[in-house]
């Protein structure tokens, strides 16, 4: 009897947190929906975005790979939930000096594998990420994309604006380092322009 009663609750608690609900566009802002909606990428507005893109900045080049993912599943407490569409990526750092590969998760292929990802939609041609270094100590970062267009007439790539718009993060105790400020980060904190590769 056991069982068959957590059978039932089981496949409630699935049928549950697997109902859609409305479908509104991705840049819908959190308070204007309902539980169960699906914030999705309905005007396409992550692709210009996906890709591979590269930077270089003191001779290191940083190399990021946007993926987007949908119909990801957002629980923010047990009465309130929603699906959306975002952007992951994965990145590498390599010094140019050596060749040598200094931070990578060009391996990620699960959503949780992932480091970044976006928040919400694209406003005024800008794209807002959260990155979250749980290996360094868990510092985080949250940087924008800012779209820049082709220059007219021109065969110049395709770029965008990457600006830093703040670190921050909890000093934990087992952290091997003195403060956060000396904790190594594998991204620049500078704005660079990234361009995108064929």
């Amino acid at each position: 009897m056991k069982n068959i009663f957590r059978t039932i609750l089981f496949l409630y608690t699935i049928t549950s947190f697997s109902q859609v609900g409305t479908i509104v566009p991705l840049n819908t802002f959190y308070q204007d929906i309902q539980s169960g909606t699906y914030r999705k990428d309905i005007n396409n507005e992550l692709d210009p975005f996906i890709g591979t893109w590269t930077m270089i900045k003191d001779n290191i080049k940083y190399t990021l790979v946007f993926q987007k993912m949908q119909h990801l599943l957002v629980t923010y407490s047990s009465d309130f939930y929603n699906y959306e569409d975002r952007l992951v990526c994965k990145y590498e750092t390599i010094d140019l000096n050596t060749n040598t590969i200094i931070y990578s998760t060009m391996n990620a292929t699960l959503y949780d594998d992932f480091d970044i990802e976006s928040l919400g939609g694209v406003f005024n041609g800008e794209l807002e990420f959260d990155f979250f270094d749980t290996p360094r100590c868990n510092r985080s970062m949250r940087f924008r994309l800012y779209n820049m267009s082709f220059q007219p007439g021109t065969t110049i790539p395709y770029q965008v604006m990457y600006y830093n718009f703040g670190t921050s993060g909890y000093f934990p105790e087992n952290c091997p380092y003195t403060n956060m400020d000396a904790v190594p980060f594998p991204l620049p904190l500078g704005s660079l322009v990234l361009t995108k590769q064929p």
